[in-house]
């Protein structure tokens, strides 16, 4: 699900010409994994070129998430009504990198940590992920240039 909020996300400041690279769509992405035969019990095994490669693209965004649910959305709304705190129910911690495709060698990293709260949706946080991507993305058009 975060995979195709953040592609949605990246397509959203592409479409208002943002940046000066364009992203394969996720699915697109995954079928070709798949009829390679690369799938997430056995990605470790090939280079990030590798998967360029069967990607046909120049470059590869990777990355990890970790997410983990410090308090129970019960024990949110307890603490909340109790008193007046509304603590964090979800925690995502996210690295992306970005791979050339050519020889593997890492272009760009960005890690990020986004915390919500009760009701907070994948997409919410793939927002918040990339408020801070877009400030900090190596391919953005320069303001200056048309």
């Amino acid at each position: 699900m975060f995979q195709q909020q953040i592609y949605a996300q990246f397509l959203k400041q592409h479409a208002k010409g943002k940046y000066t690279v364009d992203f394969q769509d996720t699915e697109l992405s995954n079928a070709l994994l798949g009829k390679a035969n690369i799938n997430y019990d056995n990605i470790a095994n090939y280079t990030k070129a590798d998967i360029a490669k069967q990607l046909g693209v120049d470059a590869v965004i990777s990355g990890t998430i970790k997410r983990s649910k410090p308090m129970s959305g019960a024990g949110a709304v307890v603490m909340g009504l109790l008193g007046g705190f509304w603590g964090s129910t979800n925690r995502v911690d996210v690295t992306l990198n970005i791979h050339d495709g050519k020889n593997s060698d890492l272009l760009w990293k960005y890690d990020h940590e986004a915390s919500g709260s009760i009701g907070s949706s994948s997409e919410g946080l793939a927002k918040s992920l990339m408020q801070g991507i877009s400030k900090d993305f190596p391919y953005k058009k320069d303001k200056d240039k048309p």
